[in-house]
């Protein structure tokens, strides 16, 4: 296995704006792989926005208040 240079990246989220990351990359030559792994520098921003979207998930957060509560009964019967 043997690690390349470091590298820098930053990504635009629509929510918690650029993320800054290190992309560390390991070469695993016995088996033609790679394992790409990013990172943010301790008490970063970017640090707390990878926090924030831990938490955040994939939830919507355009979502109004009246769908929030669930599905809603349609009387049909007219």
């Amino acid at each position: 296995m043997s690690a390349e240079p470091n590298l820098c990246k930053t990504f635009r989220h629509p929510v918690v704006g650029p993320v800054t990351v290190n992309c560390d990359v390991l070469d695993i030559t016995d088996r033609d792989q790679r394992v790409v792994i990013y990172t943010a520098a301790p008490g970063s921003p970017s640090e707390e926005a990878l926090r924030l979207l831990s938490v955040v998930g994939t939830q919507r957060m355009d979502v109004t208040r009246e769908l929030e509560g669930g599905f809603h009964h349609v009387d049909d019967s007219a």
